[in-house]
């Protein structure tokens, strides 16, 4: 089944959007009624959201002491420091700054990047990079950090003058 839906989508589609005339024909409905109630309804929902929204943060804000205040700090330095010790952990690692292979030991080539790997790279500050191993019976894939700048710092850093200005 899975096979014929998706061999035939398109045509299966066609289908559909034929039923969906033949429907308007046979079955006569006000679609600017149906369009205006619901964008009325939206509306009003998202209004309501907003004020509630509104509302709550209002209330925090008229009710804050300084000892909130202090809190806030608290919680915030905290997973500063949180996120600075895990980010230095996992830099610090060999295991992320060995360009070999962990299973045989052989050299490993840089592959294409997967999106997690790209938001990892992007939260560590580093350039993290997907690695995969020559060894053909091997086949590793894995994440090591790169001391090697992108190619658009690299074209970035050319095109500065060397005197700085």
């Amino acid at each position: 089944m899975k096979r014929l839906l998706r061999e035939y989508y398109i045509e299966l589609l066609a289908v559909v959007v034929c039923l969906v005339g033949v429907a308007m024909i046979v079955i006569h409905v006000d679609f600017r009624e149906i369009i205006v109630n619901m964008v009325h309804l939206s509306t009003s929902v998202l209004q309501n959201i907003f004020l509630s929204i509104y509302q709550g943060v209002e209330k925090y804000i008229t009710n804050f002491t300084l000892s909130d205040l202090f809190g806030l700090i608290i919680i915030i330095l905290a997973f500063a420091f949180i996120y600075w010790r895990v980010r230095y952990r996992i830099l610090q690692r060999l295991r992320w700054t060995e360009h070999r292979c962990p299973k045989c030991q052989e050299t490993v080539h840089r592959i294409h990047r997967r999106k997690t790997d790209r938001i990892l790279s992007f939260f560590l500050g580093r350039p993290i990079r997907r690695y995969q191993c020559v060894n053909k019976e091997c086949r590793w894939t894995g994440l090591r950090y790169s001391h090697k700048r992108s190619h658009q710092e690299d074209d970035f850093l050319a095109s500065k003058p060397a005197n700085g200005i």
